[in-house]
């Protein structure tokens, strides 16, 4: 009991804080407290990725050795029924797959010339990408202006726009030199 009394007794000392610290110390302290976070943050994350590739290989080890009693057992039956439960699970997936392979495909093959379908047809979906993009920029940009002929006689003057007439005015001219 005289135990239970002296640590009673005993006053609990407070954290004391100190005053008088600047504030540029706890400042600078901050990005190293941060720092020290990210590194342990990374630390775990390695942990935790190394634990999961560990994981992942008891896991084969164990289907593998799983399916190995069955075949030392001969349990074909069982063996098979795992299987095409898998392969059921995974062929609408596979389906899906090659759907969007056949529609980029075709939408790649749309974009060049259909002389050009049985060349590049049968190429892998990568290298086919890859042909049609370079096709893309070796195209030559055909410009959009309209353009009225300045050659032809039945086109009257007064009917052309401003603009035309101001980037074509050399080609009038030389049309007024070659009707006199």
């Amino acid at each position: 009991m005289s135990e239970e009394q002296t640590i009673v007794a005993q006053p609990v000392p407070e954290a004391t804080v100190d005053p008088v610290v600047p504030e540029k110390q706890t400042e600078q302290n901050q990005p190293l407290e941060v720092g020290n976070l990210i590194a342990e943050s990374k630390k775990y994350r390695g942990r935790a990725q190394i634990a999961e590739q560990e994981l992942s290989k008891i896991r084969k080890e164990v289907e593998e050795t799983r399916i190995s009693q069955l075949e030392e057992q001969e349990q074909w039956k069982s063996l098979a029924e795992e299987r095409a439960a898998k392969l059921a699970e995974l062929e609408p997936i596979v389906t899906a797959a090659q759907e969007q392979e056949a529609d980029l495909r075709a939408d790649l093959l749309s974009e060049i010339p259909e002389e050009e379908h049985e060349t590049f047809g049968a190429l892998p979906l990568n290298a086919l990408r890859a042909v049609v993009n370079k096709l893309k920029t070796q195209r030559v940009a055909v410009s959009n202006a309209p353009s009225a002929p300045m050659n032809d006689n039945n086109v009257q003057l007064s009917k052309i726009k401003d603009s035309d007439r101001r980037m074509n005015w050399s080609n009038i001219l030389e049309s007024y030199k070659r009707k006199s």
